[in-house]
């Protein structure tokens, strides 16, 4: 025989006990299939070849001996599907009845689990109803009880099915029949105290010469035992991987125990990230050199990641850009074969209008909103990137079209998603893919009930699913949870050591412990279940053998936002433990990770630092200390907005610049150098407004269209604006826009639509009194009028005194022309006028369009510009316009010189105009001291002053 693995008794015995019985058939009992496997796979690299071994659970040995009498009756043992549908039928008929207690509840799909599950409990510890009525106390509940134990069994039997209860009789009767024709059952000692009343009494009729128990003796070596802690669960499957690395232990002699659920996918994320830092590039979560006992988590797979997305966009009834975040998790053979890239598509995803839901983008992408103007020859939406628009009309018809069709429409659509539209990259994803299609309610098997809420079972479909569960395999770390702990590696780390985590064990809402205790003492119990959680880790630990002993907690949930504490355990054993002076952090710079990490601890614990080393391990403190000793010198640096290389750029290729880019440099230099020279922008965000059908800028477009056509209205007709011969003209124009915007809006609240369609049909009101008063001494020449790059006319050339160059693009919302001669130039505002009525007319340069829009509209040659200003037609405007003639615009010419002067020198300082708000940027101006300080600076490092 081979070498057997010391400290591990379980495991030799096993060998041992196959190599002696290599012809007789042989169970061996195990919490899961796969981790049956496992242990199999373990003594196999003791004893070699092992035959006539199958591992198997305790349900399925009970099924397996009630089979033949359940064949007998014609009976079956119901499915997941088959049983909430009976317990749906049975729910409702208690709500009917008005029993009044567990029928007050909805009966989604997280309460008819829990009342699956209880009233499996019930049956399985033979509680019929007559016993309900009988122990357990008060009157409502116990009488709902009793009514649906006995609905429920009742239906089980009408249609075919067999109970928990009788699956055990059945058992129990064919052992009684059975002897020598039994396999030899294998039973671990460990696995054998975790049992339930059902297996122990199939263990107690099980023959004695047919079943072998398997030791679990404690280990021969005392290990050394270290303490950890972290802030958060992360964090501290970080400390696996840099304690490891720390001490040199190979990854196969390493066992992770996780004491809670979701520790395993952490340790996942930890591995990632180490081996991304050690060789560049992190592999796949199924690639990673770990074995995981009970499997990696889908939610690591492309199609839970998609099926999360999807739902995240469907709980929110969210817009486009939400939706965009699909796309890198849709198929490539898909894509490629549509000549698209997930890009590409997002990109144009996110430039349909804001929608609410499936039925306005199915609208959209059905009817395309006008990007343009001008009728028929406007530029439609997707008309640049053709492929990627076929494909997303082909994603609603086979995808959001089913949304509209209530419960079954959203699992129907989901599946097609997942099935059709997602990607499968790796075994993983294979493994998910079969998971899923092996779902019954994937499938399709489920009728979908009133109450059903499709988006609760999706959120569920993921939990739980753990694929391509291994043994422990030479060069990689074992990963396992209480079921798996059984490597005998010889250095053993138990995670997870917390309050809330373990020992875990939470009582049943519908039928707490200490009314189950009055029912049946079989009825398990979380008390019970908690305390077999704490013996099974006193058994892992005293079974180990391992020479070193690693337990941790995390003492801050990051999650959550708040402090956690040791597992009762822990606190309890500590001194059985050998964890009586145990540190709670490294003692000493050894046992510390890396050079980041002794430096973060001298921060921490030293009365100072040597900067100098800290920025050598640092790179991001070496730069912002660079940062922080340039701003705190007296010249200009980068870190200022003295940016050389920016003004030589603009002085070798003038770029044609906007009203609104010149705008922002005059109100803060250093906020253009982020937005047009660095190209820092916060993300775009859509938020629907409760009290708004249109927001602002939406707003804004609408009625920029409506005045527009009504003006075209009246050029066509040669005629100038009349209150009463022109106000229909303007209801129709209005209605028309309300139409086309109702596609591309939602239409949330009628009473906030009504509202605001109120608002806009008043300020229409509002701009045709204004333009009967104006037309009486011009009449109106031009509307939109674009010049700049590409267009016709190109960029103008504004001169200033120094000769350096400005060219202008832009668009004008309107030329007038005046019956006195020359052309007057208006910009349409939507909101209020008092920031345009200040004695400055340029306000420090924050209002140059006007001088910036006649400057240029001169320099074309045209007609001679009278003057420029602003409209305000709306309600909120007051109905003012503000002008101003040519002479007093072209006072902004000094200005304008300051700030090419600014642009040629590459000077971007931090000067803001008084009560100027920098919301977008405000973050990283606090980040260095805050807006007054910054101020500060520049004016001491001597910059120029604003004209």
């Amino acid at each position: 025989m081979n070498k057997v693995w010391p400290g591990d008794p379980f495991i030799t015995a096993l060998a041992k006990l196959a190599q002696a019985e290599w012809q007789t058939e042989k169970l061996l009992l195990s919490p899961s299939v796969r981790v049956g496997r496992q242990w199999i796979d373990q003594a196999t690299r003791i004893a070699g070849a092992i035959l006539n071994l199958r591992p198997i659970t305790l349900e399925r040995l009970l099924r397996d001996l009630a089979q033949p009498e359940q064949t007998e009756k014609d009976l079956r043992y119901p499915g997941e599907v088959e049983r909430l549908e009976i317990l749906r039928e049975v729910f409702q008929a208690a709500r009917e009845a008005k029993t009044g207690y567990y029928s007050r509840l909805s009966p989604n799909l997280s309460v008819l689990r829990s009342l699956d599950a209880t009233l499996a409990h019930l049956l399985r510890a033979g509680v019929d109803e007559r016993r309900v009525m009988a122990k357990l106390p008060g009157s409502a509940k116990k009488k709902e009880l009793a009514f649906l134990l006995r609905n429920y069994r009742e239906a089980l039997a009408k249609q075919g099915f067999t109970d928990p209860a009788g699956v055990l009789a059945a058992a129990r009767e064919r052992l009684s029949s059975l002897s020598s024709q039994l396999p030899l059952l294998l039973v671990g000692a460990d696995w054998q105290a975790a049992l339930d009343h059902r297996g122990q009494e199939i263990l107690k009729a099980w023959p004695t010469p047919r079943k072998r128990l398997l030791p679990s003796a404690a280990g021969e070596k005392s290990p050394s035992v270290h303490f950890g802690v972290a802030d958060g669960a992360l964090n501290e499957a970080r400390e696996i991987f840099r304690r490891l690395y720390r001490e040199k232990i190979p990854l196969d002699q390493a066992e992770v125990v996780t004491a809670g659920s979701a520790g395993a996918g952490f340790i996942i994320l930890a591995a990632g990230e180490f081996f991304a830092n050690s060789d560049g590039e992190a592999p796949p979560p199924g690639e990673l050199p770990l074995t995981l006992a009970e499997g990696i988590p889908g939610s690591f797979s492309h199609p839970l990641r998609l099926l999360q997305a999807w739902l995240a966009w469907l709980a929110a009834g969210a817009f486009p850009a939400d939706l965009a975040g699909l796309t890198p998790l849709f198929s490539p053979k898909r894509l490629e074969k549509g000549n698209v890239s997930p890009e590409r598509l997002a990109k144009l995803l996110r430039s349909l209008p804001a929608a609410a839901g499936a039925k306005e983008i199915l609208s959209a992408l059905e009817n395309p909103p006008s990007l343009g103007e001008g009728g028929d020859k406007a530029a439609h939406w997707g008309d640049s990137d053709p492929a990627s628009r076929d494909m997303l009309v082909a994603f609603g018809q086979e995808v959001l079209s089913h949304l509209e069709e209530g419960a079954t429409g959203v699992l129907a659509a989901s599946r097609i998603l997942l099935l059709e539209w997602g990607r499968y990259a790796g075994e993983l994803d294979a493994y998910v893919l079969r998971a899923l299609k092996d779902d019954p309610f994937f499938r399709g098997d489920l009728v979908p009930w009133e109450d059903f809420n499709p988006l609760d079972w999706l959120g569920r479909l993921g939990e739980g699913m753990r694929v391509l569960g291994r043994g422990p395999l030479p060069g990689k770390l074992f990963v396992s949870g209480r079921s798996g702990g059984q490597s005998g590696r010889p250095h053993l780390l138990v995670t997870g050591l917390t309050e809330n985590v373990f020992p875990g064990g939470a009582e049943d809402p519908l039928l707490p412990d200490r009314e189950r205790q009055v029912l049946a003492s079989a009825l398990p119990l979380a008390s019970q279940e908690r305390l077999r959680r704490e013996e099974w880790l006193g058994r892992l630990l005293a079974r180990s053998g391992a020479k070193s002993l690693f337990l941790s907690y995390s003492r801050f949930d990051l999650s959550q936002g708040r402090e956690s504490f040791p597992s009762p355990w822990l606190t309890t054993h500590r001194g059985e433990a050998g964890l009586d002076n145990a540190p709670l952090l490294p003692s000493s710079p050894a046992d510390l990770w890396s050079g980041r990490d002794y430096w973060l601890d001298q921060e921490l614990s030293a009365p100072w630092v040597d900067l100098a080393q800290v920025t050598e391990v640092f790179p991001d403190l070496a730069r912002g200390e660079a940062g922080r000793l340039a701003r705190a010198s007296n010249q200009l640096s980068a870190y200022d907005g003295g940016v050389a290389a920016a003004g030589t750029d603009y002085l070798s290729d003038t770029p044609v610049l906007s009203a609104s880019q010149l705008e922002c440099l005059a109100r803060c230099p250093q906020e253009y150098f982020f937005r047009y020279v660095l190209r820092v922008r916060p993300p775009d965000r859509y938020q629907p407004l409760d009290n708004r059908w249109l927001d602002y800028l939406a707003q804004g477009r609408f009625l920029h269209q409506v005045f527009q056509d009504f003006l075209e209205g009246l050029q066509q007709k040669g005629e100038r604006a009349d209150l009463q011969r022109h106000r229909p003209l303007m209801d129709e124009v209005i209605e028309k826009q309300i139409g086309f915007y109702s596609l591309l809006y939602p239409r949330r609240d009628p009473l906030v639509f009504n509202r605001e369609v109120a608002y806009l049909k008043e300020t229409g009101e509002s701009f045709l009194q204004m333009e009967v008063e104006l037309q009486r001494h011009c009449q109106p020449l031009a509307f939109e009028f674009s010049f700049g790059k590409g267009q016709d006319p190109g960029p103008q050339s504004i001169p200033l005194p120094s000769g350096r160059p400005l060219l202008l693009g832009g668009r004008l919302d309107r030329l007038d022309l005046l019956d006195r001669g020359g052309v007057f130039i208006w910009d349409y505002k939507t909101g209020r006028s008092g920031d345009y009525l200040k004695q400055d007319i340029f306000a420090g340069g924050s209002n140059l369009q006007p001088a910036l829009y006649a400057l240029a509209y001169r320099g074309l040659g045209r007609e001679p510009v009278a003057g420029a200003g602003y409209y305000f037609p709306t309600p909120r405007g007051g109905g003012r316009r503000i002008s101003h003639s040519y002479p007093e615009l072209e006072l902004a010419i000094p200005l304008l010189d300051w700030l090419t002067a600014l642009l040629a020198a590459g000077k971007f300082p931090f000067l803001t105009l008084p009560k100027y708000r920098l919301a977008d940027y405000s973050p990283i101006f606090r980040a260095v001291g805050g807006e007054k300080k910054l101020e500060r600076e520049a004016a001491a490092k001597g910059m120029l002053a604003r004209p």
